[in-house]
């Protein structure tokens, strides 16, 4: 059968150049992840090692160190996604190849839901999701929120499924949307409802008196998504926490798109023109598409409900507190959605025919230059975390560690990438980390059991100063301090409880006294 005589526009060239360039770039923007031995992230290594946890506990046999100091959080919490597939994942890989293959399937999974949604509303759109692909490897994505990048690209992804099969809500469509927003639930509480959100204010805006007894199936298909959430709530409540941004701030952050400032300051001044070319892009398709100029009126067509979706993100991103039910950085979060929601608004019809192939090569060309930035940032990172891991090669197996880290930053401006690598090492080892700030949680999966003598995280990772030593040395039998300031009353309680066993630059570990040294350490 014809693509004509299946109702089906036929292909052209530039249809199959697109898809071309889209099939090679996709693998090709997974190398920074696969051309390092440690992918530079924040909270990376705390997933991992928490994920490795929580195949400890759920199938393994552990050792009774880790089956005393962790308990298994049997309930339907956000967060489980990424963590059951990265404890799946090193049934079958090291630990080091499966959070990499986690990583990329995220990256792919938002590539391909931008794609998806790009054109949803019309075929030919799906060019400017090459606009997204600079915005892969954003702030969100190397602060290690692996589980609300999951749920992002989840929630892109259903949003694209009902507006194409809006007019259709069978059995069929209801399966599998709400698997898809099941999903996302157990990535990320926020991106569920974003999605549910977006999916109603579309489903409002494409309301029709003809049509309006087949609209109302959606809602019965999707009510049964708000249970979860509602339980989350009840069991977490709302409490927010106010945000403190100036309007300089937040617009500057909004217009600059500061998300994807994460390596070195260059990345605002490429931000901004990103979000200048967008704006160019959303002036062109008003003119373009809603102004009939022979009649002197504006004109209203179905992609118009993406435009009113992006303004309506764009209030929420303003009014939207810093923090609710315990999650952060809900501003930031939030950020990147004005702008993927206006992908499938954008009109196809800015490039020609012809000049469709022109159009995607040199959006390629702008996420070529993307990578190779990338590219070089985590090969030059690689080195330094190899440097900061270095000294914990003399931590015994099987002890228990506390971090003191007094300076959590390689040379990257905006991304800590030292804050939890020391959990690379507790999944080689087999460690308890005192710092795992996601068992002091009840976010997540894996928690420290009650009761238990150990060091308050939070004074861990916000005042290493006034870590008690003493207090808690017959429960700790390694420290790990990293640029440790000379002269202080820590530095010399751990002298006097510790011995330094491993200096390598500004990486120190101790060792408690009178603890056997490990092999090979002098």
């Amino acid at each position: 059968m014809t693509a004509a005589a299946a109702g089906r526009p036929p292909r052209v060239r530039g249809d199959r150049v697109e898809r071309a360039l889209f099939a090679v770039f996709v693998p090709l923007y997974l190398a920074p992840l696969w051309a390092v031995a440690r992918v530079p992230t924040t909270d990376g290594p705390s997933h991992l090692y928490n994920a490795w946890l929580l195949g400890q506990l759920a199938w393994g046999d552990p050792p009774p160190l880790l089956a005393a100091v962790y308990d298994l959080r049997l309930e339907p919490l956000p967060n489980w996604l990424g963590h059951a597939a990265l404890a799946l994942l090193m049934t079958l890989a090291t630990p080091a190849v499966a959070e990499k293959l986690l990583l990329s399937g995220c990256l792919v999974l938002f590539l391909v839901a931008l794609r998806a949604l790009a054109g949803a509303v019309e075929p030919d759109a799906r060019v400017w999701a090459w606009l997204g692909f600079p915005l892969a490897y954003n702030w969100l994505f190397q602060m290690g929120f692996t589980n609300f990048c999951l749920g992002l690209g989840l929630a892109l992804l259903a949003v694209a499924v009902w507006w194409r099969r809006r007019e259709r809500p069978g059995l069929g469509t209801a399966l599998l949307l709400n698997a898809l927003l099941l999903l996302g639930y157990f990535a990320h509480v926020l991106t569920l409802l974003l999605a549910l959100a977006a999916i109603g204010v579309l489903w409002l805006a494409t309301l029709r008196r003809a049509s309006w007894r087949r609209h109302l199936r959606h809602l019965a298909a999707l009510a049964p998504q708000l249970l979860l959430p509602l339980w989350f709530v009840a069991a977490r409540g709302t409490a927010a926490t106010a945000d403190g941004w100036s309007g300089e701030d937040l617009w500057g952050y909004l217009l600059r798109l500061e998300v994807l400032y994460t390596w070195s300051p260059g990345q605002l001044r490429f931000g901004q023109a990103l979000a200048g070319l967008w704006g160019a892009l959303a002036v062109a398709t008003l003119l373009r598409e809603n102004v009939d100029w022979p009649a002197r009126r504006l004109r209203v067509r179905p992609a118009d409900a993406f435009l009113l979706l992006a303004l309506l993100a764009v209030v929420l991103y303003a009014a939207a507190p810093a923090g609710l039910s315990g999650g952060t950085l809900v501003k930031q979060r939030l950020s990147l959605l004005p702008y993927l929601l206006l992908l499938p608004w954008f009109s196809p019809r800015l490039l020609q025919r012809r000049l469709a192939p022109l159009g995607a090569a040199a959006l390629a060309l702008l996420a070529a230059a993307t990578l190779v930035h990338q590219l070089r940032w985590h090969r030059r990172l690689d080195g330094e975390m190899r440097a900061f891991l270095r000294p914990l090669a003399a931590v015994p197996a099987h002890s228990r560690l506390v971090p003191l880290l007094f300076a959590r930053d390689g040379s990257a401006a905006r991304v800590p990438v030292f804050h939890h690598a020391v959990d690379y090492v507790a999944v080689e080892k087999g460690l308890v980390d005192w710092g795992n700030y996601e068992a002091a949680s009840d976010l997540f999966p894996v928690r420290f059991a009650p009761g238990l003598a150990r060091p308050e995280v939070w004074t861990l990772e916000a005042r290493p100063r006034a870590y008690r030593v003493g207090l808690h040395r017959d429960h700790v039998e390694a420290v790990y301090a990293w640029r440790l300031p000379p002269g202080t009353l820590v530095a010399s309680r751990l002298r006097r409880h510790y011995d330094l066993v491993r200096e390598d630059g500004p990486g120190r570990l101790y060792l408690r006294k009178g603890l056997a040294r490990p092999q090979g350490v002098r």
